[in-house]
């Protein structure tokens, strides 16, 4: 089985899925396709309890994720950080997916390291890192918890819309 189709699997498995909006994806997004296929993720993600963190600089509040479920650390709302934190300390004993996609290096505490974390403690947290530079993991998540795909992030995005 293949990423994608061990991706789309895990998805449709889990009962909690976050996505991360990483730093890179904007350079990654060379025709402007992000904000569209975040809006057809959203109609994937309504059947799941999820949140959307967005480390990068694309304000993505205009799109249909709905804004109680988006976390954006560049226009920061403390109450919306507090309640995503809140939503991740419930999910230890749920099966998760998590999907990086472009996460870099100038925030790694946000995103990057605290995913690694909590797939590690998490018997039933499986992680995504999409990314064309640093889709590198730490050797202590074993491949049946953490997955490297060293690709387009969006192009990866696209295709999971695309079979989900």
């Amino acid at each position: 089985m293949d990423r994608l189709q061990q991706y789309v699997q895990d998805f449709k498995e889990s009962d909690l899925v976050l996505v991360c909006i990483g730093e890179l994806m904007p350079s990654c997004d060379k025709e402007g396709r992000l904000k569209s296929l975040m809006n057809e993720l959203s109609g994937k993600l309504k059947t799941k309890a999820y949140f959307v963190l967005n480390t990068s600089d694309t304000d993505l509040s205009d799109t249909d994720i709905k804004s109680t479920h988006l976390v954006q650390t560049s226009f920061l709302d403390e109450q919306r950080w507090t309640a995503y934190n809140t939503w991740l300390a419930a999910c230890l004993k749920m099966k998760m997916t998590i999907l990086e996609l472009g996460e870099g290096f100038s925030k790694p505490n946000i995103a990057r390291w605290p995913f690694e974390r909590l797939t590690f403690v998490s018997e039933k947290t499986r992680l995504y890192r999409v990314n064309e530079a640093f889709p590198e993991l730490p050797k202590e998540l074993s491949e049946a918890k953490a997955v490297s795909v060293k690709q387009n992030p969006v192009e990866f995005l696209a295709e999971v819309c695309k079979y989900l």
